[in-house]
C-alpha cells in the first residue's frame, strides 16, 4: 500500500496489483477485482471477466493500462481524475448513439460487467438506442457506496453512428471519489 507522504495535495492510497487476465488489457480508469482463485492478494481481473458467482473483492481503479501478467497499481482511496464512465450504450454498432441526461456530482457509480466495457456507470440510467437496457450490471450496494462521481457532465442529444465506429459504448473520463478500503 502506498500513502501520500506529504504536501497539501489530495490524499490517496494506491495498492500494487498484477493482471490475472490471459489476453485482455486492463484499461486505465477501469475497475479491477481481486481474483479469489489465485488468493495471492495482488492478482486482479477486469469487470467483464469478474465471476459474480464467486466472492471477489473490488480493488479500486487501475491507474494505467495493464497487459496480461503485468504489474501496476490501483487507487483504492482518494480522488481519481480519469475514471472510465460509460455515458451511452447501444445494442449494435450500426445503431445511433442515444441521448443521455447530465451527470451530477454525488451520483453513485456501479460496475458494468458487459464484455469489453471495463467501466462504471450511473445507477439506473443507461439505455441503448432502442430504449432498452443492453448491459448487465453488478448491482452491489456495497460497491455503489465505494465510487462517487465528483464531476458534472452536460447532457447530450442522440447522434448518428459513424460507420468506422464499431464500439457499443461511449466513455467519458471523469473525476471520482473512491472509498474502497
Amino acid at each position: 500500500m502506498r500513502f501520500k507522504f506529504s504536501g497539501n495535495n489530495q490524499d490517496h492510497i494506491g495498492v500494487s496489483i498484477r493482471s490475472a487476465e490471459l489476453s485482455t488489457v486492463i484499461r486505465a480508469g477501469a475497475p479491477v477485482f481481486l481474483d479469489p482463485t489465485l488468493a495471492d492478494g495482488v492478482s486482479v481481473l477486469t469487470s467483464n471477466n469478474y465471476d459474480t458467482t464467486k466472492t471477489a473483492l473490488f480493488l479500486g481503479i487501475a491507474t494505467a493500462e495493464i497487459g496480461p501478467g503485468e504489474d501496476s497499481e490501483s487507487l483504492v482511496y482518494g480522488f481519481y481524475h480519469r475514471t472510465r464512465v460509460i455515458t451511452r450504450a447501444r445494442a449494435a454498432s450500426t445503431d445511433a448513439w442515444p441521448s443521455y441526461t447530465a451527470h451530477n456530482i454525488g451520483e453513485l457509480l456501479n460496475v458494468v460487467t458487459d464484455d469489453g466495457a471495463q467501466a462504471l456507470r450511473r445507477i439506473g440510467t443507461l439505455t441503448s438506442g432502442t430504449g432498452t437496457d443492453t448491459a448487465t450490471y453488478l448491482e452491489s450496494a456495497n460497491l455503489a457506496d465505494y465510487v462517487v462521481l465528483m464531476q458534472s457532465l452536460a447532457s447530450a442529444s442522440s447522434i448518428a453512428s459513424a460507420t468506422s465506429n464499431t464500439s457499443l459504448f461511449s466513455y467519458a473520463y471523469l473525476k471520482t471519489l473512491l472509498r474502497a478500503l
